[in-house]
């Protein structure tokens, strides 16, 4: 069954569901999970890097504090996902979106959103998936002025994203590669942007996964 939404309900642990079959909405609740994992050498899984790790799983916010301060100090990995999105993933992978009712509403200020930038910035964000925001145009054929739109909207939107991860980048590469550390040979420099890059590697496919939607978008409508 298709979700739409979802909620984390963090004083109950409990994630929150709406789902919608033959056009009736349906609620689902789910208990939470906080699944990481951390470095050793004999656990059982693998990173995409090659590590050797451990996995913990916890079923409430308590425990995965206390969990993350007993292993405060090692290398982690996927502990800063939202329990949300492992809950969708593992009950709705591959289940096809929901038919949405798209609607807008003018609120009155000064700062006028256009349709364009708001389809782009949902489908930037991830909020809706690429047949969601095509939705929108259903039953229309969009003008060539709205399709120009379209383009330059998602052409501004990937160039400042673009940008900011350049700096980020720089900024990172600065703080690895300075020489404040005279100590440390070019190997273990290098070792270490390897080591500490995975955030900033995740941050580059997020950017190449939204291009590919953005991509998909403005040449589907």
């Amino acid at each position: 069954m298709p979700y739409v939404d979802a909620f984390f309900d963090r004083d109950s642990d409990i994630i929150r569901v709406v789902e919608r079959k033959d056009g009736k909405r349906h609620f689902h609740e789910y208990q939470s999970k906080y699944t990481f994992y951390y470095e050793d050498p004999r656990g059982k899984y693998k990173s995409i890097y090659g590590n050797t790790l451990s996995r913990i799983v916890c079923k409430n916010t308590k425990d995965f504090r206390k969990e993350l301060a007993i292993n405060k100090g090692k290398n982690l990995f996927e502990s800063d996902i939202n329990p949300i999105f492992q809950c969708l993933s593992e009950n709705y992978l591959n289940v096809d979106s929901p038919k949405l009712n798209v609607a807008f509403f003018d609120i009155e200020t000064d700062f006028a959103v256009t349709d364009t930038v708001f389809l782009v910035d949902q489908l930037f964000r991830g909020h809706w998936s690429v047949s969601e925001a095509a939705s929108y145009f259903e039953g229309m054929r969009p003008s060539v002025a709205v399709k120009q739109e379209l383009f330059l909207d998602a052409e501004k939107y990937l160039k400042f994203r673009l940008a900011k991860m350049i700096r980020h980048t720089n900024e990172f590469m600065g703080h690895v590669f300075s020489d404040k550390d005279e100590k440390a040979t070019s190997k273990e420099k290098f070792r270490i942007a390897i080591e500490e890059s995975q955030r900033l590697t995740t941050e580059w496919n997020s950017l190449k996964d939204q291009l590919k939607s953005l991509k998909k978008f403005v040449y589907q409508v």
